[in-house]
């Protein structure tokens, strides 16, 4: 959604190749139906988001409709428009990206993306510059209780990569939910914060599961995960 977010994604990808992989040993323990609780969106500072980063791009911040309609109740998509703009733009490359109830988080610029889609810019050209250099997704699907994401980035490709090659492409997951499952998790909550994006995800965790490394954090009230390998 928000076009910070490509820079996000690399300084991850940077992290990630820094990092000397380790195992983490889980116990089996009793299976217990987990509690579940839903996350508070704040959707204020969703807007406030995407105000500031298509203001970067002059031409395009006055196409959108950043005024609250508050006839209609705040869960009603229709409230907030510019995000209802923003799901139609981007719905042709993410299908179905307006049936998430959470701000979907993805290595994507928008702002780039209409200034060149406005300025005749080819297809392919288009998601290149707005996805800085990560494929097409190999998957996006949403749903009423959030979305997963999966990018690849091939060995070598991305401005501001690290100069360590992989030898075969990244992957980067990402999941997003508005959904909470307590499962008493020893391990939650833990891990090593990441210094060089404190500022922006002040509990982001990098940690290691099941043979990814993962990085998890709260944005506008919402657990995310974002996991590469």
């Amino acid at each position: 959604m928000t076009r910070g977010v490509v820079g996000f994604v690399s300084l991850l990808l940077a992290a990630f190749s820094q990092l000397s992989a380790g195992s983490v040993a889980l116990a089996a323990d009793e299976f217990r139906t987990p509690l579940i609780s839903a996350v508070h969106v704040e959707w204020r500072a969703v807007l406030d988001q995407l105000r500031m980063e298509l203001n970067a791009q002059s031409s395009i911040a006055p196409d959108f409709i950043f005024a609250r309609r508050w006839r209609l109740p705040a869960s009603d998509p229709r409230s907030m428009p510019a995000l209802v703009q923003l799901n139609a733009v981007t719905s042709t490359i993410f299908t179905g990206i307006g049936q998430s109830p959470i701000p979907v988080l993805l290595p994507f610029d928008t702002a780039a993306y209409l200034d060149a889609r406005r300025n005749g810019a080819s297809a392919s050209l288009l998601l290149s510059r707005a996805q800085a250099d990560f494929h097409p997704a190999d998957l996006f699907d949403a749903g009423p209780a959030g979305y997963d994401a999966i990018f690849s980035l091939e060995p070598g490709a991305g401005d501001g990569m690290p100069s360590r090659i992989f030898a075969k492409p990244v992957e980067v997951q990402i999941t997003g939910s508005l959904l909470i499952y307590d499962i008493s998790d020893p391990l939650g909550g833990k891990g090593e914060p990441v210094k060089t994006l404190a500022a922006q995800f002040p509990d982001m965790r990098r940690f290691i599961r099941e043979g990814y490394v993962r990085y998890a954090f709260t944005r506008f009230g919402v657990p995310y995960v974002v996991s590469i390998q």
